[in-house]
């Protein structure tokens, strides 16, 4: 029997960027940290939880960005994933306000399996309420796999673009269903931002932040589209995210807090065909933080969108 597993998907991709795309390591300037919380399907026994840790920064010494990111996910309380995986990024001027970026993220993964939370139908007893040991023989319970993911960013005072290849080795690897359980993801995102009112009349500035984002995979394909306002320390919005090609899934409803160190944000996915009664099944809370700068890179200005 073959299994498969998706990678863990985050309804905050705006706020989530290194994870989005790693080519965004140390665009602050500045070190930053961000962590996160998603679960879905809470009413579920067991659900689904997603816990994310990232860091990245610019490294005069290198003239380059560093960073790294920590994922575990939990899969029903039976399929555990762990993930951690360094990010090296370099960044090439193209024009005055025009930038490009390119990044490899490699780490390792470690996938665990809880048989006891398992059921099989040799513990099924027609005459009892109680389950009997189960005769399977159970194999590699636990694995630990290497992983690839290159990255590329365009990116200017007011737009960025970018994509990412995620679980890439896989694609090269003979048989790669058996000695790796994370099938490859394409990840296409871009954004750009536009404001109500000129900057002279700040009191009543609010600033919009569109964005698209594009996962592309053999198990599940959607697109979301989003829209992020910011009047003051608020930032408020949402999207809309569609399985491919065709299959309806939620709305997101979003909402932050920001000073300028730190910044907190809260989403709720909104099912709108889900088989389970509770339509409100996904949460997501994340905290991001920018420490004082050791040195700052030379640069005309980084790009402005919601996740900075």
């Amino acid at each position: 029997m073959v299994s498969y597993a998706q990678t863990p998907d985050f309804s905050q991709s705006h706020t989530n960027y290194i994870y989005t795309n790693p080519a965004f390591a140390g665009i602050t300037n500045c070190p930053h940290a961000y962590t996160s919380y998603r679960t879905r399907y809470a009413s579920i026994d067991g659900g689904y939880a997603s816990n994310f840790i990232s860091f990245d920064m610019y490294v005069s010494q290198l003239k380059s960005d560093i960073g790294f990111y920590f994922i575990h996910d939990i899969q029903n309380s039976i399929y555990y994933s762990t993930l951690f995986q360094g990010i090296y990024a370099k960044e090439f001027q193209i024009r005055k306000k025009l930038f490009f970026k390119t990044a490899l993220s490699f780490g390792v993964v470690q996938t665990k399996i809880q048989t006891k939370n398992l059921v099989f139908s040799d513990m099924l007893n027609p005459f009892s309420e109680d389950l009997e040991q189960t005769n399977e023989v159970f194999f590699d319970e636990k694995s630990l796999f290497g992983t690839v993911e290159p990255a590329f960013l365009l990116y200017s005072d007011n737009f960025f673009a970018g994509v990412t290849a995620k679980h890439i080795q896989s694609v090269f690897g003979k048989n790669h269903s058996k000695n790796y359980p994370l099938e490859p993801v394409i990840l296409l995102y871009a954004g750009t931002e536009f404001s109500t009112t000129k900057a002279f009349t700040k009191k009543y500035l609010i600033v919009m932040y569109p964005y698209v984002h594009v996962t592309i995979s053999p198990l599940v394909s959607y697109t979301q589209i989003g829209m992020i306002a910011q009047k003051g320390r608020i930032q408020f919005g949402g999207g809309y995210r569609q399985n491919l090609p065709v299959d309806a899934e939620s709305f997101e409803v979003f909402v932050g807090f920001f000073e300028k160190k730190f910044k907190f944000a809260y989403n709720c996915d909104v099912s709108i065909n889900s088989y389970i009664k509770n339509n409100f099944n996904s949460h997501e809370v994340s905290l991001s933080y920018n420490f004082d700068c050791i040195t700052k890179r030379k640069k005309y200005e980084a790009v402005k969108a919601p996740l900075f």
